[in-house]
């Protein structure tokens, strides 16, 4: 004799969103489905899953490490993989001229060791794209390498395929 479990939405992964009866949570569920998630109607109630979870292709990876170079390179740092960062995010926020970042740099020189690595950072979060890979290898790197002889630094990424998703998930959340 065999037992048969029966599965909530909740247990495969759907979330209720609200009633099928309210256009504007019919609204929500449509802008949702178009980033990825399905729907399912029990009740009377929208429920919304995200696709891959249906798989057990979910959480996707929201970062990933791009480099990890030595404080001290005889022979200069690798930068080649600068080529390859996602460029949606060339499309937001500021940008420095490169000299502005340098700047921003050599003011931090004396500054207290986590003062220095956040301008550190965000000289390089700044950072036009076409002038990355020089900054790094002519100043960042240069800057790292005489505060932390012994030490390293590893450049991560954000998958904005993640990102992107962020928003209408919050929008179902909050609803």
């Amino acid at each position: 004799m065999s037992n048969i479990i029966q599965l909530s939405n909740r247990d495969q992964g759907y979330a209720r969103l609200g009633p099928n009866s309210d256009a504007y949570i019919r609204g929500i569920a449509d802008a949702l489905e178009q980033v990825g998630y399905e729907r399912q109607l029990q009740g009377g109630d929208i429920w919304l899953r995200y696709q891959p979870r249906r798989t057990g292709g979910f959480p996707l990876p929201c970062a990933k490490i791009l480099a990890t170079l030595p404080a001290s390179a005889a022979g200069g740092w690798d930068t080649t993989w600068t080529a390859n960062i996602d460029s949606r995010y060339d499309q937001v926020g500021q940008v420095a001229e490169l000299q502005q970042c340098r700047d921003m740099l050599a003011e931090a020189a004396t500054d207290a060791d986590f003062r220095f690595l956040y301008w550190l950072d965000s000289a390089l979060c700044l950072c036009q794209r076409s002038d990355r890979a020089a900054f790094i290898q002519q100043d960042v790197m240069p800057a790292f390498s005489s505060r932390f002889p012994a030490g390293r630094v590893i450049f991560i990424a954000t998958d904005s395929r993640f990102e992107s998703r962020l928003p209408p998930l919050r929008l179902g959340n909050y609803f």
